[in-house]
């Protein structure tokens, strides 16, 4: 479990680095490595907002056992562990690809 919470950080900085390659060298085969790196951290996301709502959801059947169907769903997504920490990942991922389409980021 220790090397799956090592994946934000890793796609955090693979996506710096190419943000930041981006920035001094914007040529097409660069902006398409930026965009690459950004959907792979959007699958990242994905995968870390998975892991917290299951983690949540384990935790919130022992909890409230009696719970079932969507008040355990509920019970899932306001736990403990927060869907958006790992969503803003893909939120700055969208921004990066986004941001890639400006005219002058297409020179």
């Amino acid at each position: 479990d220790g090397a799956v919470q090592l994946i934000p950080f890793f796609l955090s900085g693979l996506g710096f680095v190419t943000v930041l390659a981006v920035i001094f060298k914007p040529t097409k085969p660069v902006v398409w490595s930026m965009r690459l790196v950004m959907a792979v951290t959007i699958l990242g996301s994905l995968f870390g907002m998975w892991e917290h709502l299951e983690g949540n959801f384990e935790f919130a059947r022992e909890i409230h056992s009696g719970l079932s169907g969507t008040q355990l769903l509920w019970q899932a997504m306001a736990g403990a562990n927060p869907l958006l920490a790992p969503g803003m990942l893909a939120i700055g991922a969208l921004i990066a690809i986004a941001a890639s389409y400006y005219p002058a980021a297409q020179k």
